[in-house]
C-alpha cells in the first residue's frame, strides 16, 4: 500500500513539472492545460475500466447500475470529481504564477 502512495506522489510531481514545462514553452493558460489533461485522462480511464472488466476485477455495468440507483453515491462521485477539478485548476494557476523548476 505504501508503494502505491509513493507511486501516486511521484506521478503527481511529474505531472506538475510537465504542466509547468508546457505552460512556459507554449504560453498555455491554466484552464486550457487542465482541459488538455482531461482529454488525455478520458482514454486512459476508459482503458483502465476496460482492463478491469476484462480481468474480472471490475464491472462497468454494475458500477453504472449503482450510480443510477443510489443518489448518495452519485452525489459523492460528483463531489469527488468537482474537488479534483478545483485542485487541478488551482494547482495549474499556481504553477503558472511561480516556478518550481529553475
Amino acid at each position: 500500500a505504501s508503494a502505491l502512495v509513493v507511486a501516486a506522489e511521484v506521478a503527481m510531481a511529474t505531472l506538475w513539472v510537465l504542466e509547468e514545462e508546457v505552460m512556459d514553452r507554449f504560453a498555455v493558460p491554466p484552464a486550457m492545460m487542465i482541459g488538455m489533461e482531461g482529454l488525455l485522462g478520458i482514454p486512459v480511464g476508459l482503458t483502465l475500466v476496460a482492463a478491469a472488466n476484462a480481468l474480472g476485477t471490475g464491472s462497468a455495468a454494475g458500477s453504472l447500475y449503482q450510480l443510477s440507483h443510489a443518489w448518495q453515491l452519485a452525489l459523492a462521485c460528483g463531489g469527488s470529481i468537482a474537488s479534483v477539478a478545483v485542485l487541478d485548476f488551482r494547482g495549474a494557476s499556481v504553477t503558472a504564477q511561480g516556478s518550481a523548476v529553475p
